[in-house]
């Protein structure tokens, strides 16, 4: 299968390689720059403000609120700048790999796509969180009785439990986060950020547990991968097909990445 998989991408990705990984080099680059800024703006507003009131900028507190949000709205376009050229490099990735046009950008679209990102990010926080409270809730008992005088083989009993424990809500969170893998493809769906997220569940129905071991298999690709873009590419685009190769078909028939979204939502596929 991994494979079929590596031949598909390959054919899929011809010459455009070099092109996805100066996007991905280019959008490290914004956010290198952004927590630069980011970091910048902190020390000199809130950890050390010495340079700030030698110059006399917090002698007016207009001028002072005005530098603040002046700081904070640059801060804010670099991040949704970083946003987006991240989700560029997919974008470009995905059309090429399904042989459909690409969807221009407008700033809802950049809005929605930070909503979703951080969306993402609160689920699987909370499902990772979840998963391994049983094992947690294990590890506190059992460091509390052992200050009580826990025999040892009740406290080997424990710990056997606690590590299974903490392996399989592990294994559980890594397998359901990946029901979200797609959200940001969804996107060109339409809808809520709420629709995306379902959307992207029904797709990856199936199909989670094989995307976690085609990801265990890249991921000396993604380490390497942030020195040399063009291997995070071939590891995005082996991901990509692998979850969406029924609907390939389909895809390279198709005009643009909304309508094969869409097609692909309404549950028409086989």
């Amino acid at each position: 299968m991994y494979k079929r998989v590596s031949e598909s991408v390959s054919y899929c990705l011809r010459g455009k390689i070099l092109y996805c990984s100066l996007k991905i080099a280019f959008s490290r680059i914004l956010k290198l720059m952004f927590l630069l800024y980011a970091f910048s703006v902190a020390y000199l507003l809130i950890y050390d403000t010495s340079f700030i009131v030698s110059i006399g900028l917090y002698e007016n507190q207009y001028i002072a609120a005005v530098v603040c949000a002046g700081s904070t709205l640059v801060g804010f376009v670099l991040f949704a700048a970083v946003q987006w050229y991240s989700f560029s490099a997919k974008r470009i990735l995905w059309a090429q790999m399904q042989n459909t046009e690409k969807i221009k950008t407008s700033v809802a679209l950049v809005l929605k796509l930070i909503a979703v990102r951080f969306s993402v990010i609160a689920v699987k926080t909370v499902t990772f969180i979840l998963s391994l409270l049983p094992s947690a809730f294990l590890f506190t008992v059992l460091y509390a009785n052992l200050k009580n005088g826990m025999s040892d083989a009740v406290a080997l009993v424990f710990l056997v439990g606690s590590v299974m424990l903490f392996i399989a809500g592990l294994s559980f969170a890594l397998i359901v986060n990946q029901r979200y893998y797609l959200a940001e493809y969804c996107l060109f769906s339409g809808g809520s950020v709420k629709d995306v997220l379902l959307h992207s569940i029904y797709l990856m129905d199936f199909k989670c547990r094989k995307l976690l071991k085609c990801k265990l298999k890249h991921l000396p690709f993604k380490i390497f991968g942030i020195f040399v873009p063009q291997l995070s590419v071939i590891a995005d685009a082996r991901e990509f097909l692998l979850v969406t190769d029924k609907t390939i078909e389909y895809a390279r028939k198709a005009h643009t990445q909304q309508k094969t979204v869409v097609f692909y939502c309404n549950k028409t596929t086989a």
